[in-house]
Order: C-alpha cells, then structure tokens, then sequence
C-alpha cells in the first residue's frame, strides 16, 4: 500500500497501463464471465482441490463476483457447506463497466447469479438493499443474512500539522464507484472552505492521474494534503484523530463501505451525495459537508463499535448444523 501511494503522489501510478494492457484488460472482461478474475477464481479452487484440503466451510466475498465461482467449485468438490458474502451490487447497481453499459451482459450475468447463489448454503449481505437484490436470485428458503460493515478500532492517534481543521475522506474515487467524481467532493469543500478558513482536506487513498490533475487544479489546491493509499492501521489512526470524516456516496442505495470505520471515530461525518443511501443514514449522526462548520461546533460524536455483534453473527451461522 505504501508503494502504490508513493507512485500514486508522484502521478505515476500502475493505472497508466500501456495500450498492449489495456487491450488485455479489455478482453479479459469480454471473454471471462463474470469478470477478469475468471482465471484466478479457476486457480484458486484447482490448488485447494489438489491439495486434498477438506474444510468444513468455504466463504467467497465480492466482489469479484468470481470468487463464488470459486468457492461453488470446492464446495461441489469437497463436500464443504458454502457461505456467499456480498458486499456490493452484483448487478441492480453494478461497479463493473460492461455491466453498467450493457443490457445484454446484465441479462445474462443475472443466469450466472441464479445459477451459482441457489447452491450456496448460506448468504450474507451488508445491507437491506442488496439482501433484496439477492433474493431475485435465490430460492425463497434462502433468506440472505444482513450483517453490516464493521471494521476494528485504531490502535494509535495521528498527528496532523497545522492549526485545523482537518477533514478527512479515505478510500478512492472512480476507481471504487465509476459515478463517484472526486470534482463533487472538491466543489463541496471549496464551499465548506469559506466558512473555515484554516481548514485542510486529506485525502486517503489511490487516484487516477486525471483525478490527481483535478485536485492540483482547484483553486484551493494549497490546503489539499494527497497522503496516497496507507496501510490500514495509519489510515484507522487518521480517522480517529480527524476533526472531521467525508463520507461521499453517489446516487445508489447502499451505505459506503467506510461507514464501519468512521463510526469507530468520535469525529463528526459530514456527507457527500444524494441518493437513497442519505435516508438510511438517518440511525448515524451525520451533516452535509456545507454545513461543516455547523458540525464542528456539535462537537464529537459517540463512537459506535460493531465488529463484536458482527462476528457473533457470522459465529452463529458458522457453527449451525
């Protein structure tokens, strides 16, 4: 992580791929259903399988929706029970480019789901909104399973330099959600700015050399810090130390995954976006970053720690017969 956020700061990132990758990661994604991990998910199951390993439970995560292809092939092998995670859309509200620009490819991924999810013996989802989705694709006797994000505590604080405050956003833009432009969040604090002269915006995590440009180019570049991707310890200890953590989410149903780690922080969470997301938010404490000042003055919040409920949870799935 620490690599990929140096080069990323340097504006020479791994994503400014030669046109020979880039033609690679084309096809890729046109041949390989449902995605470019095809070939690992295939690997993955062929090296436990061969390896004679006989676990009692196999858990896929996604995405890469892959990965259950994966564990539906060790399960089928093995005779281990199968837990599906889905931490995203699959395809009502899909990351993937050919899904989101292709009707067909939706049509047919969504047999691929149908397909693959009706063997799994359990299915785990981070939120009502994908539990709905999933349940198109499954029998009715398997009823997905909410648990939601959680993360672990910060060990340590962070020192920030200069008087403050400081507003934090960790995690990427476009390359986590193609409708997530960093130009929303710089327009939002370029207002925020007028109201909190000393303030300073952090930002956390891999960009693209497009998105670097925009930052450099904003007029209020000067009090812009790109710390580039962390390890996730620094970065839990940044939110723990912010003044103040943005949480941007497009126009979609489901909570940003950062969720579970800004509620471990007593800062107050100020939103980017509009969308359904912004009514489920209505448990959390939260402003919109306009009205940061507003925020600030509310002072801390309570941090909220679900990681011992979440993993009682999965305990509970895990150890039924």
């Amino acid at each position: 992580a620490g690599a990929r956020g140096a080069a990323s700061l340097a504006g020479s990132t791994e994503l400014q791929a030669s046109s020979v990758e880039q033609m690679k990661v084309a096809l890729r994604r046109a041949l390989y259903w449902p995605d470019g991990d095809m070939r690992w998910a295939l690997r993955a199951a062929r090296s436990v399988i061969e390896r004679g390993v006989k676990p009692d439970w196999v858990i896929s995560t996604s995405p890469p929706e892959s990965a259950h292809l994966a564990a539906r092939l060790i399960q089928e092998a093995t005779g281990a029970r199968w837990l599906a995670e889905l931490r995203d859309s699959w395809i009502d509200d899909p990351l993937r480019e050919e899904l989101r620009t292709s009707a067909f490819r939706r049509s047919i991924e969504r047999m691929i789901a149908r397909r693959l999810l009706s063997k799994a013996d359990r299915i785990v989802v981070v939120s009502e909104a994908i539990a709905t989705e999933v349940s198109k694709y499954v029998t009715s006797n398997l009823t997905p399973i909410v648990i939601g994000h959680f993360a672990r505590a910060a060990e340590r604080d962070f020192a920030y330099s200069g008087a403050g405050p400081h507003l934090l956003h960790t995690g990427r833009f476009s390359l986590s959600h193609p409708e997530r432009r960093i130009e929303t969040l710089l327009a939002a604090f370029g207002e925020a700015a007028s109201d909190l002269p000393n303030s300073t915006l952090h930002l956390v995590g891999l960009l693209t050399s497009d998105e670097t440009k925009a930052v450099k180019a904003h007029r209020l570049a000067a009090r812009i810090r790109l710390h580039g991707e962390v390890p996730q310890e620094e970065a839990l200890a940044m939110q723990k130390s912010a003044d103040a953590l943005i949480l941007y989410q497009p126009a979609t149903a489901a909570l940003p995954g950062k969720l579970g780690e800004y509620l471990l922080s007593p800062a107050p969470i100020l939103t980017v976006g509009e969308g359904p997301w912004l009514s489920r938010m209505d448990q959390f404490p939260h402003h919109p970053l306009l009205r940061a000042r507003e925020a600030l003055k509310g002072g801390k919040r309570q941090p909220i720690d679900s990681s011992a409920a979440a993993i009682d949870a999965y305990e509970k799935i895990l150890r039924e017969t």
